[in-house]
């Protein structure tokens, strides 16, 4: 399982130092469906993005289109348009939320929320093997109880 998290993590925060030029030359890649394929080959992303202080649109837009235009990825686009510090994504209300997802791109400023079963069901997710990489101010979310206890 640390493995699996390490890859994944070293692979998304060193994908353009891993490509050689070739690669960079490519065209980019056609548009792609919004859900997870079944795929074998293709690494199935999920970001989620949304809430305060940032322009999630413009980076959404820029890391879907820069990863999939470089990797062998379908990423999936969960965007929550509130700029508030309170704001909850609808995925998060379900248990498997991540089924599906080789793993998930944290992208959220959500640092006033603290519901406890909220955060636990984003964090069961991660503790039962789904690797999560932490973008900027998903450092900053979901801080309640031993919130530096490593996930």
């Amino acid at each position: 399982m640390q493995i699996r998290f390490l890859q994944s993590l070293l692979l998304m925060a060193g994908i353009a130092t891993w490509m050689p030029a070739s690669v960079w030359a490519q065209e980019p890649a056609a548009s792609k469906a919004t859900q997870p394929n079944s795929s074998a080959s293709k690494l199935n992303i999920l970001l989620v993005a949304g809430g305060c202080c940032h322009d999630y649109p413009t980076q959404t837009k820029l890391l879907k289109e820069g990863i999939e235009q470089r990797i062998d990825a379908e990423v999936t686009v969960v965007l929550n348009l509130s700029t508030s510090t309170e704001t909850t994504f609808e995925i998060y209300d379900s248990d498997d939320w991540a089924e599906g997802y080789d793993v998930v791109i944290h992208d959220e400023c959500s640092s006033s929320v603290t519901d406890q079963p909220y955060v636990a069901r984003i964090l069961n997710a991660h503790r039962n093997g789904t690797p999560a990489v932490n973008l900027h101010c998903a450092m900053h979310s979901y801080r309640w109880g031993n919130f530096r206890e490593p996930v």
